[in-house]
């Protein structure tokens, strides 16, 4: 469920995002997620226009995604 209610608050605020399914991913996304401290899902990583991670974090953190707005 919280994959479900991120994605729905994306979709309500308009952000756009792409979705890896870690289930039938490969263990290098799988690896890069746990390389940055993540071990539940979701995971939202934000990417600057070079795509360098400038940040990310787990769960469903609504406060997160509205910040994004700002």
């Amino acid at each position: 469920m919280p994959c479900k209610g991120t994605k729905r608050q994306l979709d309500k605020l308009g952000i756009p995002y792409d979705t890896v399914d870690t289930s039938v991913a490969g263990t290098e996304v799988v690896d890069m997620l746990k390389e940055l401290g993540h071990l539940e899902s979701p995971v939202v990583i934000v990417r600057n226009e070079f795509a360098e991670i400038v940040e990310h974090w787990s769960g469903h953190r609504i406060d997160n995604i509205r910040r994004l707005l700002a």
